[in-house]
């Protein structure tokens, strides 16, 4: 077993705090990370990084005043993709600013984290998260049109896909990291290429405008796009070849549809969970697409605004909730139509919309975004210690001055 030995005779109230998580009564503390060097080399290196970025998240949360503050804003540049992205920051370059639209995760590797927002005007940004830079500044991505709707997500390691819906069409683009699809030995490094294809025209969408727009996988090379109508219609279409997809195809539901969201418990499954006037719907593609039912538990008496899917690991999904008062809830299954509770989820006020999504095995992200700010947690379920960790604040950008 790897452990790892911490000297707390600094500083020593925090890390009592920190270290009653371990029961230590000492000044050191051997933390078990709970994997074999022999076999599993590379899941020891991140679980230090992840024991690392756990302490530092937990020194942040002990330090700073309740609710968690937006970190400081960094300078932002705009760009068209991520290589002109690296360039020097531009003074005359649009700002995000709040309130947030939407908001969309993907990722790259298991090593990488990318969040999509876009703002009130329209514009689409993102802000990517490497495990050895952290967060970087946030960068205006150049889209033919002003954005409704969008969908950021991944087909295979190494590639994501980004869809917007705007008032004329939808546009697809996807980003390439170079290397191959194996995560085995050192992780590529943040400075690596990551090439965007252009803007390329979708298969037209024959609902008109787009409210909603989502993507989804049942595994490895197959992606699936959702989208919800200004009537409430679902509509979906889905990857036939490595860049072919199908027609958009109208979906039939139980009734109009506020939102929805998809996950894969197990690959080559999907489950779909729909809200609508009536409650939480779901269903589920194995062979193929089964019927509708009433999911359960419902939430009673609250209208759903909002859902969205994340899961751990296979056979665990987690289904959330966001309802018209700003609460997010939130319940989950390792088996098959066995899901606990509705539980409410604290946040630091009440959410304006969320995201919630994956990075790696074990391991599920969470962004909420407020009146008052972007703020991330994470949950790994990796070895005993299994929470979600504190709030962090992400920064922003105001267009008011300081």
């Amino acid at each position: 077993m790897l452990e790892l030995t911490i000297d707390v005779s600094t500083n020593k109230d925090f890390w009592k705090r920190v270290l009653t998580l371990t029961q230590s009564k000492t000044e050191t503390a051997e933390v078990r990370l709970g994997v074999s060097h022999d076999e599993y080399p590379r899941r020891c290196n991140e679980r230090v990084r992840e024991l690392a970025n756990y302490l530092r998240r937990a020194h942040n949360a002990l330090s700073a005043p309740s609710p968690p503050q937006p970190a400081p804003v960094p300078e932002v540049v705009s760009d068209e993709d991520r290589q002109e992205a690296e360039g020097a920051p531009c003074d005359q370059a649009p700002k995000l600013t709040l309130p947030i639209r939407q908001l969309s995760l993907s990722t790259l590797h298991p090593d990488h984290l990318e969040l999509w927002v876009t703002d009130q005007a329209g514009h689409l940004w993102h802000s990517w998260y490497w495990t050895s830079t952290g967060w970087q500044p946030w960068h205006e991505m150049e889209v033919p049109g002003s954005v409704g709707a969008f969908a950021a997500g991944e087909t295979t390691e190494l590639r994501q896909d980004l869809f917007v819906a705007t008032d004329e069409d939808v546009q697809h683009r996807h980003c390439i990291l170079e290397g191959s699809d194996s995560t085995e030995g050192t992780p590529p490094p943040p400075e690596r290429n990551a090439t965007w294809s252009p803007w390329q025209p979708f298969k037209k969408f024959p609902g008109g405008r787009i409210e909603q727009l989502g993507l989804a996988t049942t595994g490895k090379h197959h992606l699936e796009a959702w989208a919800i109508d200004q009537a409430g219609g679902l509509w979906n279409s889905w990857l036939v070849d490595p860049d072919d997809w199908s027609e958009w195809s109208k979906f039939k539901t139980p009734g109009r549809v506020l939102s929805t969201a998809a996950g894969c418990r197990v690959d080559g499954h999907q489950d779909l969970f729909i809200a609508t006037d009536d409650g939480i719907s779901t269903c589920r593609h194995e062979s193929r697409w089964g019927p509708w039912w009433d999911f359960q538990p419902q939430l009673d008496g609250r209208r759903v605004t909002r859902l969205g899917v994340s899961r751990l690991t296979a056979g665990h999904l987690e289904l959330w909730a966001l309802d018209g008062g700003g609460s997010l809830w939130h319940c989950w299954s390792r088996h098959q139509d066995e899901w606990q509770p509705w539980k409410q989820f604290d946040t630091p006020s009440p959410v304006v919309t969320f995201v919630a999504g994956q990075r790696a095995d074990h391991r599920q992200e969470l962004v909420v975004a407020t009146d008052t700010g972007l703020y991330l947690s994470s949950y790994l379920a990796d070895g005993e210690a299994t929470r979600w960790e504190p709030w962090e604040g992400l920064p922003t950008a105001s267009s008011e001055p300081g």
